[in-house]
């Protein structure tokens, strides 16, 4: 027995933890090599220009900010990631670099996100789409300290948009113009749009499947409090955008957005391994924000009233932020005529 022991080590076990450390080694050596390719990414002449990140307190809360750019005389843009809790800092080094040569790019991943998730009780206690919106009035008067300038482009997409709304009826005297990208509308509402038009989808396909799923779906929201009943409710709306080309309308490759993300991750010259998973999994403060969002709907809680040009850009295939729900929202805002143009 004690020599086919030792013949399996030598014959079997060995070769196979060789091939298994072979295989981490070379796995981390890729990696390596992807994120010193990327390098490149983060090349900025600083005579003219800037490439700078930092934390600063933000609210009372260590937060986030990095700044790019080609030169400091183009104009600024305060980014504002989508979400709640989903920051873009590990991936924005490709999708925004396009932006800096024509703007100063300032990122920010906001209380609860990302860099910015210290995941502490305290954190938790303080989220609010008030003191989310407090937060980047402060985040806009730290850049006109930092760069000296009067006014920023405030750039919005998905949750951001709701908090670039909500600073732009506030403090329109710090912006230039905010522009929305797949412009929320609501919480829940907006959900319940998406589970319509999958069910359209679902009906006209005769996926059986997914009309099973959504009808299965219990009738009304869940309590506030009620978060594992929430998650369930949204990804069993959202799961199917992917068979119908109307989530990421490029991504053919099914239900499957970390696959699709995770290389850009991995190959980040910004971001250690060891944070990756905080990047793709947004802590308790988040469900605190979506407690504190969960009747929101701007149709009813800003009323149209704005001092600042406002640009969207709506997407005919998203029905993450449904178009259907924003072009009536964007429409009243135009017929209200309360901005300057």
């Amino acid at each position: 027995m004690k020599r086919f022991f030792k013949f399996l080590g030598r014959r079997i076990l060995l070769p196979l933890l060789l091939i298994l450390f072979g295989a981490v080694g070379a796995g981390w050596w890729i990696i390596d090599f992807m994120k010193s390719g990327n390098d490149n990414m983060n090349w900025y002449d600083t005579t003219t220009g800037i490439n700078e990140e930092s934390m600063i307190t933000i609210g009372g809360v260590s937060q986030y900010v990095r700044f790019r750019g080609q030169n400091l005389e183009n104009p600024v843009i305060l980014d504002l990631h989508g979400g709640p809790g989903t920051a873009q800092s590990g991936f924005s080094y490709r999708m925004l670099k396009p932006w800096t040569d024509y703007f100063t790019v300032v990122e920010w991943d906001q209380r609860g996100a990302g860099k910015s998730d210290d995941r502490s009780e305290a954190l938790k206690a303080s989220m609010s789409m008030d003191r989310m919106t407090s937060d980047a009035v402060e985040v806009i008067e730290y850049i006109q300290q930092r760069l000296g300038v009067e006014k920023v482009i405030l750039v919005g997409h998905s949750w951001g948009s709701i908090l670039g709304l909500h600073v732009a009826a506030r403090r329109p005297d710090l912006l230039h113009a905010y522009v929305g990208m797949g412009q929320a509308v609501a919480w829940r509402a907006a959900f319940d749009e998406t589970a319509r038009l999958v069910m359209e989808a679902a009906e006209a396909a005769g996926d059986q499947e997914v009309i099973d799923s959504l009808r299965a779906l219990p009738d009304g929201w869940p309590p506030r409090e009620d978060t594992e009943g929430f998650i369930k409710r949204v990804i069993a709306i959202q799961s199917p955008l992917t068979r119908y080309g109307k989530g990421m309308h490029a991504l053919k490759d099914t239900e499957n957005m970390i696959g699709a993300l995770a290389p850009e991750l991995l190959a980040s010259p910004d971001l250690p391994l060891s944070d990756i998973m905080g990047i793709l999994n947004p802590g308790e403060a988040t469900m605190a924000l979506v407690q504190d969002i969960y009747n929101l709907d701007l149709r009813n809680d800003l009323s149209g009233i704005f001092d600042v040009p406002l640009f969207f850009f709506q997407g005919a295939h998203d029905w993450l932020t449904p178009t259907s729900l924003a072009r009536p929202f964007i429409d009243s805002l135009t017929r209200l005529r309360r901005f300057n143009p």
